[in-house]
Order: structure tokens, then C-alpha cells, then sequence
């Protein structure tokens, strides 16, 4: 039980480091969410993804503290099925995440590439007069 324990907290730090690494490499403002079709549709600060690590940290706290429960009733099985459980929420919530700390740099990168784009393309004609424009004329 002791080394599921130690997973648990390995998988709440690991989260803590990710976000904290990241915040040091992101911009002040952030994509922080996404419509169906993958646009951004909501932008905040980039210390909205310290939630990250904090969800995760409540849900270690919660599942181990579930774990201790069980087993000092002397159900050991159901300990060890929620500590298993644990372990595998934590590490699909370090995966999103991460997964979610990438796209959004990446979304921010292709936003950053496009006005780069954009503000080196050379400035459109203007339109031609219409014929009823070059009539009254």
C-alpha cells in the first residue's frame, strides 16, 4: 500500500512540475478554452493552469485518503482496488494535461505565425471603381 502512496504523490508532483514549467516558457495570456470545432473561443491568464495540478492534488488526497479508510476497516481488497483506481485517475489527468499545455501553446504558435503572416503581406489594391462610380465622373 505504502508504494501506492508513493505513485500517488510521484503523479500530483509531476503535475506540479509540468504547469510550473510551463508557466515559465508561456505568454501572460492563454487559450483556456475551445469550441466543438477546436477555436478558440475563451482566453485568460496563464495562471488559470495551476487548476490543473490543484484537481489533481484533491483528487490524490481524496483516493488515498479513501485507500487508508478501507484498509484500516480491514477491507484490504477494496483498499487496494481504490488505490489502484487512484493511480490510474491521476496518471490520465497528468496525460490531459499535458495534452492541454501543449495544444494550447501550440494553438498560441499558429496564431503568432498567422499575424506574423499577415503583417508582412504587402497591403491589398485598392478596389476599382464600379461603372456607375467611373459614370459619375
Amino acid at each position: 500500500m505504502k508504494k501506492a502512496y508513493k505513485w500517488m504523490i510521484g503523479l500530483t508532483l509531476l503535475s506540479f512540475t509540468m504547469v510550473g514549467l510551463f508557466l515559465t516558457v508561456a505568454p501572460d495570456t492563454l487559450p483556456v478554452h475551445y469550441n466543438a470545432r477546436g477555436e478558440i473561443d475563451g482566453w485568460g491568464s496563464k495562471y488559470t493552469y495551476l487548476l490543473f495540478p490543484l484537481l489533481t492534488a484533491f483528487m490524490g488526497v481524496f483516493m488515498g485518503l479513501t485507500a487508508r479508510y478501507e484498509g484500516k476497516q480491514g477491507r484490504q481488497d477494496n483498499a487496494n482496488v481504490v488505490a489502484g483506481t487512484g493511480i490510474g485517475v491521476l496518471a490520465l489527468f497528468d496525460a490531459l494535461w499535458a495534452f492541454f499545455l501543449v495544444k494550447g501553446l501550440n494553438k498560441l504558435s499558429d496564431l503568432t505565425k498567422k499575424k506574423e503572416a499577415e503583417s508582412k503581406a504587402e497591403p491589398a489594391a485598392p478596389p476599382a471603381p464600379s461603372a456607375e462610380e467611373v459614370l459619375l465622373t
